[in-house]
């Protein structure tokens, strides 16, 4: 983590401080209160690519209380007590900025905004003033990059497991199982 901020202040210096001739990026000066709350690569994305819009993520601070979704016995109506206080807890915590994100898709500067109550979150398109005003929001925890992850889909590529069978056999047996405890000792 020390490298990332260590690259991230690197970074963010060089970009303020342009070499003569350089093709470094001209980023905003981005304050010391709103340094942790805003992805370097969030940042850097902005500043370097073509598109005007970075897809992020914000989590919003503030989690819901469900002390009494818990004490519910039957599972049916805990899992459902259980998603009502998320949903409570993500409407109230994220009205304000859900209502920045609003206001910012009316001019443009945001597009495809998703609330979550899951994770207490918003999913947005934005440019960077969107970014910066969102981070300066007091109930904003980060603004971080939407990183896409591919799966991938072909089990010839995964690795090779053993199977259960074997591993099964191999446990139960008390020679084998011994050898390995007294190994690990």
């Amino acid at each position: 983590m020390l490298v990332v901020l260590c690259a991230s202040s690197v970074w963010l210096a060089s970009a303020q401080k342009p070499e003569e001739g350089g093709d470094v990026p001209s980023v905003p000066l981005v304050g010391p209160a709103l340094r942790p709350k805003i992805d370097p690569a969030l940042l850097k994305q902005l500043a370097e690519g073509d598109d005007r819009y970075a897809h992020v993520i914000v989590e919003v601070i503030g989690a819901a209380d469900l002390t009494t979704a818990i004490a519910v016995s039957d599972p049916w109506r805990q899992r459902q007590a259980v998603i009502s206080s998320l949903q409570a807890a993500a409407t109230e915590t994220q009205a304000s900025v859900r209502a920045l994100l609003t206001s910012q898709e009316v001019t443009g500067d945001a597009a495809n905004v998703r609330s979550f109550w899951i994770f207490n979150g918003l999913a947005a398109d934005a440019n960077l003033d969107t970014v910066l005003a969102l981070a300066s929001q007091p109930d904003v925890k980060i603004v971080r990059l939407d990183r896409q992850y591919h799966i991938v889909n072909h089990p010839q590529l995964l690795p090779q497991t053993i199977p259960w069978r074997v591993w099964k056999d191999r446990i139960l047996e008390p020679k084998w199982l011994s050898d390995r405890l007294l190994d690990s000792a």
